[in-house]
């Protein structure tokens, strides 16, 4: 799926995480991923619903509210 982003020269920057976990700490910018220059909200989630760790639907259930109101 990157490599189709890539050859499809999307102006919008592509994040990928390895798992559920990873998604939500993007999601609310913790560790490695509190600087909002370097972890923008995205506009579009495409999630995997069987990621490690966590699963799509688990990384949903706390995020759509959050993610809304801010």
């Amino acid at each position: 799926m990157r490599r189709n982003f890539a050859n499809s020269r999307l102006a919008n920057r592509l994040m990928h995480v390895s798992d559920g976990q990873a998604a939500l700490d993007y999601l609310y910018r913790r560790e490695e991923y509190q600087d909002p220059s370097q972890s923008p909200r995205p506009s579009l989630i495409l999630l995997d619903l069987r990621l490690p760790k966590m699963d799509g639907l688990q990384v949903l259930k706390p995020s759509r509210p959050t993610l809304i109101s801010d």
